[in-house]
């Protein structure tokens, strides 16, 4: 993950992530901060228009819903930046630890690519953004005069630190076999605790699939539900995947000289059954337009 220096802290995700904007657009997410965000090019939007968002953080770190407005776009690399305008709070509190988990996990990352014998990696913390400093060789072809001193003070330091933290341990083990000898004197026997049975620890029940009618064969009249319309047939996969992976019956068509691939869920054989499913959809943060399906 590349972080930059802003205000907030911007993370790249480790994994494709699918930004819902207003109705029917979905886009791939490019970097993300407490303060907004940057997405695949919107297109013709206004910079003066309200743009609701939907999306799931990676690692399930829990869904986010927003408000923003555009605040910049570049066309020749199809990229734009939104602006939050209202991020609730929930949303907010789920957008901060997922950002400290990545900014963990990465010092985690770069501490682990150290080679031995190298001096540990610095953090410095410049308007809430976090620089790496690469480590610097104590050798150069020999012992300067520099090298030879500091790393005797190190040396020194570790021996006094070694020798402090065996007379302690010496004091410590000491007091404790003369507390230990005054209590059996006067108890004459320590008597036993019994060691508390361990309980095994129950764990909670899965969460419940949702129940969804029955669908319709496509090769028969009926509804379905159209979720999005998107120019781009890799991101109409991408979301119809997601929905699948709700357990969701999502699917991509496209017809006749229409340029987008409609993303829809079904079919079903009766209205009734298709207005369920739409609850459902909404349930879970997916708006969705009832329309008939007849087969191509």
């Amino acid at each position: 993950m590349l972080q930059d220096r802003r205000q907030y802290q911007r993370v790249i995700p480790d994994q494709p992530v699918l930004v819902r904007c207003g109705e029917s657009q979905c886009r791939l997410l490019i970097d993300l901060s407490e303060e907004g965000l940057a997405i695949d090019d919107l297109g013709s939007k206004s910079s003066a228009e309200v743009i609701p968002l939907m999306f799931d953080l990676p690692n399930h770190h829990g869904h986010i819903q927003a408000k923003a407005k555009i605040a910049w776009s570049n066309a020749s690399e199809k990229r734009a930046g939104l602006r939050f305008l209202d991020l609730p709070d929930i949303s907010r509190q789920r957008l901060r630890q997922w950002i400290s988990a990545s900014v963990f996990h990465t010092t985690e990352l770069a501490l682990a690519e150290e080679g031995p014998g190298q001096p540990p990696i610095f953090l410095t913390d410049r308007t809430n953004s976090i620089e790496f400093l690469a480590p610097q060789p104590i050798y150069s072809g020999g012992l300067s005069r520099y090298g030879a001193s500091h790393y005797l003070t190190w040396l020194v330091l570790g021996a006094v630190s070694l020798f402090s933290g065996i007379a302690f341990v010496r004091h410590y083990l000491g007091m404790k076999n003369r507390w230990q000898g005054k209590v059996t004197m006067a108890a004459g026997k320590v008597p036993e605790i019994p060691v508390p049975s361990s309980t095994p620890s129950v764990e909670p029940p899965p969460a419940p699939t949702p129940f969804l009618p029955v669908t319709h064969p496509l090769s028969l009249p009926g509804f379905v539900l159209q979720v999005a319309a998107m120019k781009h047939e890799d991101n109409a996969d991408a979301l119809a995947k997601t929905l699948q992976e709700k357990n969701f019956p999502a699917f991509v068509f496209k017809r006749g000289a229409n340029p987008f691939y409609r993303v829809a869920v079904g079919a079903y054989s009766d209205p009734d059954s298709a207005h369920r499913v739409k609850d459902e959809l909404k349930a879970q943060g997916f708006e969705s337009i009832l329309k008939h399906w007849s087969p191509a």
